[in-house]
């Protein structure tokens, strides 16, 4: 009679969430009739309930850290799901997204701190295409929004010629990276 109150117990419990009632509930039923296959078999469905509850709970949390553009750490949570269990399709196609706009991020942020890095051709083209990216995104976000028009700003910048005039001594040799030697004169004018 205390093995089936137990296991009803527990049963109600784990219909109604109340997954720490269902989890004392067995532990009575198991105290009464230990070893018991139905025990074994409750104790698999509260198992499997509790990993549902906490992967919804990773999903509901990573999906805040994705709003608030943490990508660190929604991807940090995705990955504890996926160490829970594989086979998570939330976590998957989440930890891919995040890591897309990580990247993205972080590529971007490369050029942000260091716009001198455009002077070189291939970081000019790479940042070019970089940015070409950015604006093929179906959704952007924000912090990449602001991110992309810095991007934009800086490329314009570094893409932009200016005409500049040269007055020198006509002794002095002048060398201009990267233009090259420009030999001695006491007046050159330049596109740059």
């Amino acid at each position: 009679e205390r093995f089936i109150n137990a296991m009803s117990g527990a049963l109600d419990a784990l219909q109604q969430g109340n997954l720490a009632g269902a989890r004392q509930a067995l532990e009575q039923a198991e105290a009464a009739k230990p070893g018991s296959e139905a025990v074994k078999e409750l104790r698999r469905q509260l198992a499997s309930a509790e990993l549902t509850r906490q992967l919804s709970d990773l999903a509901r949390r990573a999906a805040d850290r994705e709003r608030k553009e943490l990508w660190q750490d929604a991807l940090e949570l995705f990955d504890r799901a996926l160490h829970l269990d594989p086979s998570a399709a939330f976590a998957r196609t989440g930890r891919q997204r995040v890591s897309e706009r990580l990247a993205l991020e972080q590529a971007v942020d490369h050029y942000l701190r260091d716009p001198g890095r455009l002077q070189s051709p291939t970081a000019l083209h790479n940042a070019k295409r970089l940015l070409q990216q950015l604006e093929s995104l179906k959704e952007g976000t924000p912090s990449l929004s602001t991110r992309h028009q810095r991007l934009a700003g800086i490329l314009a910048e570094a893409e932009m010629t200016l005409d500049v005039t040269i007055r020198s001594d006509g002794a002095t040799e002048v060398v201009i990276y990267p233009v090259g030697r420009l030999g001695r004169f006491t007046l050159q004018a330049l596109q740059l």
